[in-house]
């Protein structure tokens, strides 16, 4: 019996999909979101806890800014997560 090697999006060998030039910029894109939205999150909590200070910015807005940011980079870092999980 011939082996059916057609093109399948759901490859079951692993292995093939790495060596995949366009899996491999997929994962990298992938990396980059998780790092920056890691780091959105950072940027977030130092500025709802103070750490980033400006002169001209009430407390209430900047805690209201950082809280908003981070959750930001939490959705961002969930989205992203969950669809590697999924595949």
């Amino acid at each position: 019996m011939a082996e059916d090697t057609r093109g399948d999006e759901h490859s079951e060998n692993p292995e093939k999909e790495r060596t995949n030039p366009a899996a491999t910029v997929n994962m990298v894109l992938r990396a980059a979101v998780l790092v920056l939205s890691t780091g959105v999150m950072i940027a977030g909590l130092a500025l709802a806890l103070g750490f980033v200070r400006m002169k001209n910015l009430p407390d209430e807005f900047r805690l209201v800014a950082g809280i908003v940011v981070f959750l930001y980079g939490l959705y961002r870092f969930v989205l992203t997560f969950g669809r590697i999980r999924r595949r």
